[in-house]
């Protein structure tokens, strides 16, 4: 995958990035700026804390470089305080662990769901299969 430039909010949201991404509550989507001051849309996918890191899913709605339906893995950066920065992750094996984390949280979700037990089995068994690939890429 194309590394990505670093892009952060709009100045003129007046909201705290990492209070966006953690809001549990938020399904707006999200409009970064990049380093040339072009602006892009993303829907969020995820928000994974790992140790003192943040990290967020992001799908672009935009054309950034990427394939059309893939989501991007970027970490939060805090230049100061309530200013930040996401930058793309560029180191494969955290990606693959990123978006590991966000599939066993999907399969927990869809195991307390009010679904019929052959919806939940059949979205589960894809949910498993896909974890077994990052778990075999992650040991390689």
């Amino acid at each position: 995958m194309t590394e990505l430039n670093p892009m952060e909010l709009r100045s003129d949201i007046g909201v705290s990035l990492q209070k966006i991404l953690l809001d549990e509550k938020n399904k707006d989507i999200i409009e970064l700026t990049d380093h040339k001051g072009e602006n892009h849309i993303f829907r969020q996918i995820a928000t994974i804390p790992v140790d003192e890191t943040i990290y967020c899913i992001l799908k672009p709605l935009t054309d950034i470089g990427v394939g059309i339906g893939e989501a991007v893995v970027f970490k939060l950066i805090e230049l100061e305080k309530d200013v930040h920065l996401l930058a793309s992750e560029t180191d494969e094996k955290i990606k693959l662990q990123i978006f590991l984390v966000y599939y066993q949280m999907l399969s927990a979700s869809i195991k307390k769901s009010t679904s019929t037990e052959l919806d939940k089995s059949k979205r589960l068994a894809t949910i498993n299969e896909i974890v077994s690939e990052y778990k075999e890429m992650l040991e390689k």
